[in-house]
């Protein structure tokens, strides 16, 4: 994992000791932990973050208009993940699913599925799942520091118990302290090069990278690729 994408980085920037690499280290020397809690990545949220959320703001309007008429239940939904392995934070979508979605299984109904091929999806939410519109909302959240605009995404606490049982006790040790450092993501390396299918051996090697090899140029390579799967992998 680390070699595949220590490779796919250093064919992003050509030359690590050119113009663009050195820019780079130079507006930001930290990596791993340092730089997920430095100015510079929270400067990165704002500086890249308030101009999108400007632009997302009618967007989000609309879809969640549109979502009103489709079924009449309240548009958003508001769901506790875990910021750690103790902590929860609110994540705002605009809701996709029918209401009472929540009382099921969520992992045993999306398991080999896509996201929009959950039976719990309306039909409006599986388009905004597949074009991934319904996360929007969290755009604003990276501006106001709840999240960031890259980092490991936020998971359900039911989610993490499975993890637990599915994994090792070290792996799954391993695994949540890593993922407890540094905000979580309105994007990540798991959503850009992971499968589109939950895959949990996945996750755990895609979370791992990126808290212990986070940089500001693995982050505007991140924020590109996101860019490359909505417009042409939706």
């Amino acid at each position: 994992m680390a070699e595949r994408l220590g490779d796919i980085d250093r064919k992003l920037f050509r030359n690590p000791h050119g113009f663009f690499g050195e820019t780079l280290n130079a507006i930001s020397p930290a990596k791993g932990e340092c730089y997920l809690n430095s100015p510079q990545k929270r400067a990165l949220d704002i500086v890249i973050g308030a101009p999108l959320a400007l632009a997302a703001a009618p967007v989000v309007g609309v879809l969640a208009a549109i979502k009103k008429v489709e079924d009449g239940d309240g548009a958003f939904l508001v769901q506790g993940r875990l910021k750690n392995e103790r902590e929860l934070f609110p994540v705002v979508k605009i809701r996709s699913m029918v209401d009472g979605a929540h009382k099921q299984d969520s992992i045993k109904v999306s398991e080999g599925k896509l996201a929009h091929e959950d039976p719990r999806v309306t039909k409006f939410g599986a388009f905004m799942r597949r074009s991934h519109l319904d996360e929007l909302p969290q755009v604003f959240q990276a501006v106001i520091g709840q999240m960031s605009l890259v980092g490991n995404r936020p998971i359900l606490p039911q989610y993490a118990d499975h993890l637990s049982k599915a994994w090792s006790r070290k792996r799954y040790r391993k695994w949540i302290t890593d993922y407890g450092k540094g905000k979580k993501g309105v994007t990540g390396l798991y959503q850009v090069f992971g499968p589109q299918k939950r895959h949990d051996q996945s996750r755990f090697g895609h979370d791992m990278f990126y808290t212990r090899n986070a940089s500001l140029g693995l982050d505007l390579y991140i924020l590109w690729k996101t860019i490359g799967r909505v417009l042409w992998k939706s």
